[in-house]
């Protein structure tokens, strides 16, 4: 500490090097339907655009509130684990791979890296280029470059007829062999995994020494698979191997560590609330987050959604039991209109979207 031995001004530097900043601990789990993504594997998250990298951004309707829940937790939390989900119906973006321009001469696949719309419209431009091969220069071997465009991106007419000049592609690949399954160069093990667009896969039969070339493939097909999710798929249980789908992923704390546990979007319906509740009271260190119905707007109406068949007169939840009182989970109501800046529209949706955030929030500066 100085000694100052006469009035006036003193300015003073405290090192803070030493002093450890306040950083979020929270880690949410949650489950529902997304653009796109892994589906029913727990995969880790720790900023917005990862975020949106890996699992796009909100669809409209009830199925973007998961979305919408996690962009907003990251906004000051760093621990995500997310599960997708999706219904019978999903689906990724194909186009099969040709040797030619030939309808007939199928050797492979295109595919988008998974199940949805997202890759409806991505082109895939392959071209040729002959260098010296490897084992004699005096032997010229064909090498191909895969670029990947975005959808709606250049002129694109036909596979044939297309001009992506002055397009930045999303993706590139280069020195890539089609005929060749043990050289290191082969398109399956060159982009698949690799690429965060597309997959390759070649026909068991298919062996092509040359392309056509230059050709456009162009994915089409996709279904996002949440037209159908319900609170069956959302609870989930166990697959044909025998490893935990939906919320059920989270019930082992050994596996998945979670301090936050919901459902956006669906942990209003009483069997994936209750199915929640279960969740953390076995596993004791988590809190599950729940929301009312949409339809339940004043506090009796929200008491009745609690209450059940305890609720006051004209109850429409009286078919239910109470929700058990429980110190591992709670609930909010009621839903908020707020402006989605994605779909560009006002959308009344629940609590749980800002919620997540807020835990967040508060456990980073406390």
């Amino acid at each position: 500490m100085p000694t100052y031995i006469a009035p006036g001004v003193y300015s003073e530097e405290v090192d803070l090097s030493l002093y450890v900043p306040a950083l979020s601990t929270a880690i949410y789990g949650m489950v529902g339907g997304f653009q796109k993504g892994p589906t029913n594997i727990v995969t880790a998250i720790t900023n917005r655009t990862q975020f949106e990298q890996v699992f796009g951004t909100p669809l409209r309707g009830d199925v973007g509130f998961a979305a919408h829940s996690a962009l907003h937790f990251l906004r000051f939390g760093h621990q995500l684990r997310v599960i997708r989900v999706v219904d019978g119906d999903a689906a990724k973006s194909v186009d099969s791979l040709l040797e030619d321009d030939s309808a007939q001469a199928v050797i492979g696949t295109i595919a988008g890296v998974s199940n949805g719309q997202w890759a409806d419209g991505i082109h895939i431009l392959i071209t040729t280029m002959v260098v010296p091969s490897a084992e004699d220069a005096n032997i010229p071997e064909t090498i191909y470059t895969v670029n990947v465009y975005g959808a709606g991106t250049g002129s694109y007419t036909s596979p044939t007829v297309f001009n992506f000049t002055g397009v930045a592609p999303l993706e590139t690949w280069t020195n890539v062999v089609f005929d060749d399954p043990t050289d290191t160069q082969f398109v399956e093990k060159i982009i698949n995994g690799s690429s965060l667009y597309i997959t390759i896969t070649m026909s068991a039969e298919a062996n092509p020494s040359t392309l056509s070339t230059p050709l456009v493939y162009t994915l089409a097909g996709g279904n996002d698979g949440t037209t159908a999710l319900d609170a069956t798929t959302i609870i989930g249980g166990l697959d044909s191997t025998g490893k935990p789908t939906g919320l059920n992923a989270f019930a082992d704390p050994l596996l998945v560590d979670v301090t936050l546990l919901s459902a956006p979007g669906f942990n209003h319906d009483r069997t994936v609330a209750e199915e929640i509740i279960t969740i953390c009271e076995v596993r004791r260190d988590c809190f599950g987050i729940l929301d009312v119905p949409g339809t339940a707007d004043t506090a009796t109406e929200m008491a009745d959604y609690v209450l059940g068949n305890l609720g006051s007169t004209g109850n429409p939840y009286d078919i239910y039991a109470p929700i058990a009182s429980t110190s591992y989970s709670g609930i909010y109501g009621p839903w908020i209109t707020v402006f989605d800046q994605y779909n560009k529209e006002q959308v009344n949706m629940p609590p749980t979207v800002r919620i997540m955030g807020n835990y967040a929030f508060n456990d980073s500066v406390a």
